[in-house]
């Protein structure tokens, strides 16, 4: 079974009434904003890349919002991309407007040995903005990252 996830993640009073987002409530008082086929669309699509290769998703329209969210709270970018242990995930983090973290990205294979989780780009980048493991395993764990399987299912769970 697969796992793909494209996400923005910051707190909540960085999604204010001005801007027309979708977003989900994790723990740890964070949001989740899944960056939706729609979403992309709205945002313009992905004709740039302004990190080259590091993402599959991301494109400059995505780092507009996420420096825009910024502004008042600390933001990450997420990619994740499993099916059958193998897989990618690639992170950055921006807070007041700059990249803090990242961009990352690392391709684990089915059989050869991962680097410690903190070093995990999606945990690495939750940690930048505040995320902490908790009672969990790791800050993806803690903010239940994994309770759907594909992004668009954050949206509607029941599809």
């Amino acid at each position: 079974m697969g796992h793909e996830l494209r996400a923005l993640i910051t707190r909540p009073d960085a999604v204010h009434d001005g801007l027309t987002l979708d977003f989900v409530t994790r723990p740890e008082e964070f949001v989740l904003i899944p960056l939706t086929n729609e979403l992309f669309d709205r945002l313009g699509g992905g004709h740039d890349k302004p990190y080259d290769d590091q993402f599959w998703f991301f494109s400059g329209s995505i780092r507009d919002l996420a420096v825009q969210l910024s502004r008042t709270a600390p933001v990450a970018y997420i990619e994740v991309d499993f099916f059958g242990g193998t897989g990618t995930q690639a992170s950055i983090a921006w807070r007041d407007e700059q990249v803090v973290f990242g961009p990352i990205k690392y391709e684990f294979e089915a059989g050869t040995e991962e680097p410690p989780r903190e070093r995990w780009p999606v945990n690495a980048a939750l940690a930048a903005i505040g995320a902490t493991p908790g009672n969990s395993i790791d800050e993806f764990d803690a903010l239940r990252l994994g309770q759907h399987r594909h992004t668009e299912d954050w949206l509607n769970p029941d599809r």
